[in-house]
């Protein structure tokens, strides 16, 4: 775990960890205008400061000053990062995190003001984690308004690609947990290559094999969705690039082409999550382990020593269906009689003496149903993937491995707790965990919105696994999308499907 350090001085307050730096400026709002990762490409990935702003009509005729210019140069526009003079401060938990939180009123280019004040909080965490939560704050109301950004964020050229998991209701084919794509930036892909009214659950920018970030709001989607208005899908979202490089802008309220104004009072809270990539030195890149899957606790001697003469150095236990009806059922902790479980102890010293880590999978979303917390719970701690549907099941030969459930709810106190008991059951060299990616959701149960996912919680679970293993343990991962700069950040092992 590495230690974030701060250093501050009158023009700005610099935030570094082992792997990146950077800087708030205090004439630009106390916002972002600088981001260097130091074992990457040594340059700023920041192409100018990165905030929000509010744009505003400007005359009773409804013309709008500066459309499709950026915020900064806009008189339209009214950034948080052209407030020259904000209120600064940094914050130190007991839990190690670090915060910096800057206050502010919104201006334009020109240092005219509306109504209208900020108070950004960006706390950052470990393993490149970092939160930010922006607070729109008008106590008299600030009419006119056609636009709100919650971000906007412009990237260096040479960024090669990107990634972007769609809102929920855009979900395309036939899995209902949202589409996705990815986007070449090298110049083969449209100027805009994404552009949305919904509130994307996920979006990365990276040059591939360097460095990169992830943002995706938080798990209350209905901060964003409905931050304004109590309907969805009157935002707008985009990825842009071009030869000066790329911009992500994040905006749950706009309707300037239609004029359509809204009046700001009270406060507005949006809540944004960001990671950084921390790779090593480039001089030591991470190797791909040589592993295999083993399902069976009968698994002989002579096989496992088969298996490291051929250099096999970690073996996944995955035994989530068999036919014939012995198998580890997800989400138990004991899962044979105990003639079974000997057999598995056997199999776990065969491994280690060939010098084999081994560990067993544990899947982050299934429970089975021939569980007893399956019988109690199912229904509260579902994946809802629609008001109407039952629980979404995942289907193998003549049975299946489970029910998907939601880390937004009491799943993910329990999943945490039978992982500390299979842990403690036998002499595991760590876990390896499966799909760890955000699930989108409807249970009214979990959250106050139409939507919801649950990127906060899976967070707390990985945190927690990579926390209950030790530096010395073992963390792999299975079906970990490569745009997941979080995984490649905790995990020791990122592994293929079996």
């Amino acid at each position: 775990m590495n230690s974030v350090r701060i250093e501050e001085n009158n023009e700005y307050v610099r935030v570094s960890s082992d792997y990146w730096t950077i800087e708030h400026l205090k004439r630009a709002g106390g916002a972002w205008h600088a981001l260097k990762f130091t074992h990457g490409s040594g340059q700023n990935s920041l192409r100018g400061p990165a905030g929000s702003a509010i744009r505003v009509l400007q005359d009773d005729a409804g013309a709008v000053r500066g459309a499709g210019v950026s915020p900064a140069r806009s008189s339209g526009f009214y950034a948080e990062c052209n407030e020259l003079t904000p209120r600064v401060q940094v914050e130190f938990s007991a839990d190690g995190t670090v915060a910096v939180i800057a206050e502010g009123t919104y201006r334009n280019a020109d240092g005219e003001t509306i109504p209208v004040g900020y108070r950004r909080r960006t706390e950052y965490g470990t393993h490149g984690i970092i939160w930010t939560s922006l607070q729109i704050m008008s106590d008299c109301g600030c009419g006119g308004v056609v636009e709100v950004r919650g971000l906007d964020l412009p990237l260096r050229a040479g960024l090669t690609d990107a990634y972007v998991r769609f809102h929920p209701t855009q979900a395309g084919g036939a899995d209902l947990l949202g589409g996705r794509t990815w986007i070449d930036l090298n110049g083969n892909s449209a100027a805009t290559p994404f552009l949305s009214r919904f509130t994307p659950l996920q979006m990365a920018c990276f040059e591939r094999g360097v460095e990169g970030l992830e943002i995706f709001p938080g798990s209350e989607l209905a901060q964003w969705d409905c931050a304004f208005k109590p309907d969805i899908g009157l935002g707008l979202y985009r990825l842009a690039h071009d030869a000066s490089g790329a911009v992500v802008e994040l905006a749950p309220y706009c309707m300037v082409a239609r004029r359509m104004k809204i009046r700001l009072q009270g406060t507005i809270t949006l809540r944004l999550g960001l990671v950084l990539s921390e790779p090593k030195a480039r001089s030591v890149p991470k190797r791909a382990v040589q592993h295999a899957f083993i399902s069976d606790p009968q698994t002989s001697d002579a096989q496992i020593e088969q298996h490291a003469a051929e250099g096999v150095s970690l073996i996944v236990f995955k035994d989530d269906y068999r036919d014939g009806g012995v198998f580890w059922r997800n989400g138990a902790v004991n899962p044979y009689a105990p003639d079974g479980m000997a057999a598995l102890r056997r199999l776990i010293e065969a491994c280690q003496r060939c010098q084999i880590k081994i560990v067993p999978y544990i899947a982050a979303h299934e429970l089975h149903p021939e569980t007893h917390a399956y019988e109690l719970h199912a229904r509260a701690w579902m994946h809802a993937a629609a008001p109407s549907l039952d629980v979404v099941h995942t289907h193998c030969g003549a049975g299946e491995v489970g029910g998907l459930m939601c880390l937004r709810s009491g799943w993910l106190d329990y999943r945490k707790k039978t992982i500390d008991a299979i842990l403690r059951e036998l002499p595991w060299d760590g876990v390896c965990l499966d799909w760890p990616a955000l699930m989108p959701c409807c249970h009214s149960g979990h959250a106050s919105g139409p939507f919801h996912s649950d990127v906060e919680e899976l967070h707390d679970l990985v945190l927690y696994c990579r926390k209950r293993v030790g530096a010395e343990g073992t963390l792999a991962f299975i079906g970990a999308s490569d745009s997941s700069i979080l995984a490649a950040n905790l995990a020791d092992h990122i592994l293929p499907r079996a």
